[in-house]
């Protein structure tokens, strides 16, 4: 399978599931993607391979699938930077995976966390995050659903 036939499913389950919460035409579009997934390989070990499986574990309900194949990814973005910090190829990477793509993945984990009851665990990732932004500079997207499990923390 073509990289770009990958591209399109990664893309048309994400605007299947999320955008337009249509979840039985994202399962249809989450087998062929996974069908094609096993047909690369090469694609196997990637950090987009991990998101995706993350994608499709959520869509079935799996949320300590999903969490697992989220804490590769994140792991997985984190190792890259690591590898070509004051390296020459560093801006073409951080062009794939940049410091906000890291923050988006621990807020989506939190998320999954939160979805499985974990308030404390979604709690900590949201504060992770925040302080990961601080210190590239950058904007916190999640202080929203900080607030929301903090406050649903404070609650139970």
């Amino acid at each position: 399978m073509a990289t770009e036939e990958t591209d399109t499913f990664y893309l048309d389950l994400l605007h299947s599931f999320y955008e337009e919460e249509d979840r039985e035409r994202a399962r249809g579009v989450a087998e062929r993607l996974e069908t094609a997934l096993a047909e690369r390989p090469d694609f196997a070990g990637s950090i987009r391979a991990e998101e995706v499986r993350s994608l499709i574990a959520e869509l079935r309900g799996d949320l300590a699938e999903a969490v697992r194949r989220r804490e590769s990814e994140i792991e997985k973005i984190r190792q890259l930077h690591s590898l070509v910090e004051d390296k020459p190829g560093r801006d073409y990477v951080f062009r794939q995976y940049d410091y906000s793509d890291l923050s988006d993945r621990l807020d989506i984990l939190a998320t999954l966390y939160a979805e499985q009851g974990d308030l404390d665990r979604a709690v900590d990732l949201l504060h992770e995050s925040r302080r990961f932004c601080e210190s590239h500079e950058i904007a916190f997207d999640g202080q929203d659903l900080l607030d929301e499990y903090a406050k649903a923390r404070r609650e139970r």
